[in-house]
């Protein structure tokens, strides 16, 4: 027995092994026209990596032009919050019922394919 299929025998009998293999799981979540909120998602993603690592570049050239390093502290900081938390939501925004399908198919293609 290989390493995969003890993990697959490990997970069918748990509840997320349960959950994949109840119910097929159809992809046709991902043909239908995404709605406003996962627009909304992709645009905070974006916007995420417009924020971050220039905002950290800005405070480290007005750090050095001011020969203040705590504003590259404090200021790089706060663009490395704001750049997370606007992934964040925006990963849960745009990807949360896709996460959730995918993981549910992922799932149950290994468990019907390494247990049998």
């Amino acid at each position: 027995m290989t390493v995969l299929e003890k993990i697959a025998c490990l997970i069918t009998p748990t509840r997320l092994g349960r959950w994949a293999m109840e119910a097929d799981a159809d992809l046709s979540l991902l043909k239908t026209r995404p709605v406003v909120r996962t627009y909304v998602g992709i645009f905070m993603i974006m916007m995420s990596f417009v924020v971050g690592i220039p905002g950290v570049v800005v405070c480290g050239f007005l750090a050095r032009k001011f020969h203040e390093p705590l504003v590259l502290v404090v200021g790089g900081s706060a663009a490395m919050v704001l750049n997370y938390s606007l992934f964040g939501v925006g990963i849960y925004l745009a990807g949360g019922n896709y996460a959730a399908l995918l993981l549910r198919w992922c799932v149950r293609k290994f468990i019907v394919r390494f247990n049998g």
